[in-house]
């Protein structure tokens, strides 16, 4: 019996012109994650100096009533967790 034709029809080999322009698109994607990291490495820079600000104290009382309900949710789900055993049958 034959092979089946296979699913998808073999590529196109590349033109002249697509392997001449992939040199473009390679400096494109470096620049791309050039800028990508300098983005990052400022917003990372804004961010410590933000951080750095002082909180008054209704600001720290609200970050501790969502830090004790964040605890207070988490450990009644933990309370509901079971232990599963999975083997081979």
């Amino acid at each position: 019996m034959a092979d089946p034709p296979p699913f998808w029809p073999p590529a196109p080999p590349p033109s002249v012109s697509e392997s001449s322009s992939l040199g473009l698109y390679l400096l494109l994607g470096l620049a791309g994650l050039l800028l990508l990291g300098l983005g990052l490495a400022f917003w990372r820079v804004r961010q410590r100096r933000e951080d750095c600000l002082p909180l008054d104290r209704e600001d720290q009382a609200l970050l501790r009533t969502a830090r004790d309900a964040l605890g207070y949710l988490i450990k009644r789900r933990m309370r509901r967790l079971r232990l599963v055993i999975a083997g081979k049958h």
